[in-house]
């Protein structure tokens, strides 16, 4: 729940602390998107944010579950980095065995970390999660393929917005097999992969700003950030989709959207 949502600092290209979100407007989307999940079956647990950690609300950066264990986020920004504890405790206290990766190594749970199989995990690196983190990773899931996709989009005048999470240009459908994806963030290899798993359906800049590849799947249901999004409605209702779209204009403030605020395991 955002209760002390805010943008407190200055972390990524979206944020400015001239440019504050409403607590109120930001709550409204927050609960739409709670019902949501609870329509749909979901068993949603949540996690009490604590004051004076602002991005605590963007849980998908707080680690990655894999069986029995959890894995806590290693975070890039000291900002960001008091938020570990409290998400360690949580599995914790829910029963999970945590496993540390090293502390020199970053790593920033699902925003880099996303399943597209039980046993198949695509791993952003190159922004907020090293390049380290994969053999780590490997180790502690031997049964799983790990397949590592690089980041590199650098701003410029005409694209000034980094995208520093591998959840805010990508999104899995796996009904499809189809990825929503902007190709500018990835390298040359990194899109050759993600084309040879499967179909994708690739944004141009303007699309990808709103940040509508971070959006959450659900069998044929997609919960999509609004904005430029009208040719990615007419393109995912041709292949069945049914396309909820939700306002996160505040929370775009702070650089995130609907899957940042959501943790599955």
């Amino acid at each position: 729940m955002p209760d002390y949502f805010s943008v407190d600092y200055e972390i990524n290209d979206w944020m400015s602390r001239e440019n504050q979100p409403s607590k109120i407007l930001s709550m409204i989307p927050w609960w739409r998107l709670f019902g949501i999940y609870n329509t749909f079956g979901y068993n949603v647990r949540l996690i009490e944010e604590v004051e004076g950690l602002p991005d605590m609300v963007f849980t998908a950066n707080a680690g990655l579950v894999y069986k029995n264990k959890f894995i806590p986020s290693n975070f890039y920004h000291a900002e960001r980095r008091g938020e570990r504890e409290h998400f360690k405790n949580f599995f914790q206290e829910s029963g999970y065995e945590i496993v540390n990766l090293p502390p020199d190594v970053f790593f920033e749970g699902q925003g880099d970390a996303l399943w597209i199989s039980e046993n198949k995990l695509l791993l952003g690196y190159g922004r907020r999660t090293s390049e380290a983190a994969i053999e780590h990773l490997k180790a502690i899931m031997p049964d799983c393929e790990i397949i590592p996709i690089k980041m590199v989009h650098e701003p410029t005048a005409e694209k000034p917005k980094e995208f520093y999470h591998l959840d805010t240009v990508l999104c899995h459908l796996p009904m499809t097999n189809t990825f929503l994806v902007y190709p500018g963030a990835l390298s040359p290899e990194a899109m050759e992969t993600i084309r040879s798993l499967g179909e994708t359906i690739e944004a141009a800049y303007p699309e990808a700003e709103k940040l509508i590849c971070n959006s959450v799947a659900i069998g044929k249901y997609i919960l999509m950030p609004i904005g430029e999004t009208s040719r990615f409605v007419e393109l995912l209702n041709e292949r069945g989709y049914k396309v909820f779209l939700i306002e996160m204009s505040e929370f775009l403030k702070a650089g995130g959207a609907v899957r940042c605020l959501s943790f599955f395991y």
